[in-house]
This record gives C-alpha cells, structure tokens and sequence, in this order.
C-alpha cells in the first residue's frame, strides 16, 4: 500500500507540540488542553513513578506547569 505524505503548518504557540499530536491522532489542531490534562492526571496517579527525580520538579509542580498554556511541552 502507498501512501501520500501531506505537511501540515501547526501555529507555532505554546501548545504546538500537543496540537501536532492532536492532529496525528485526531485531525483535530486543537488538542492541547485536553492533552495537557490528560498528561497531568497521568503523572499526578503516580506520585512514586512520576518522582521529582524523573520530572525535575516536583510532582504537583509538574502537574500545575504542564496545565499552563504558557508553557511548551519541551522541558
């Protein structure tokens, strides 16, 4: 089977990395507060596995920032 690669322009802001995402998943460019909480609620049930050793901050802290749309997915 063959396939066509198509490029898709993602607004650069700060949810570009969860949109793209969206995008691949869903064709759908506006995902990044559902993912963001998707993340959040993922790290937050695992306080042990998602240690401040693993994330570099704290579990809560990572959870508040990674819900900031000002911030980017990248750490």
């Amino acid at each position: 089977m063959e396939g066509i690669v198509v490029r898709r322009v993602i607004p650069s802001d700060n949810g570009c990395l969860f949109n793209a995402v969206g995008y691949v998943m869903d064709h759908d460019q506006k995902k990044a507060p559902e993912l963001r909480q998707v993340i959040a609620a993922t790290v937050a049930s695992d306080p042990t596995k998602y240690s401040e050793a693993f994330l570099g901050k704290s579990n809560g802290e990572y959870c508040a920032w990674i819900l900031d749309s000002e911030k980017w997915g990248g750490m």
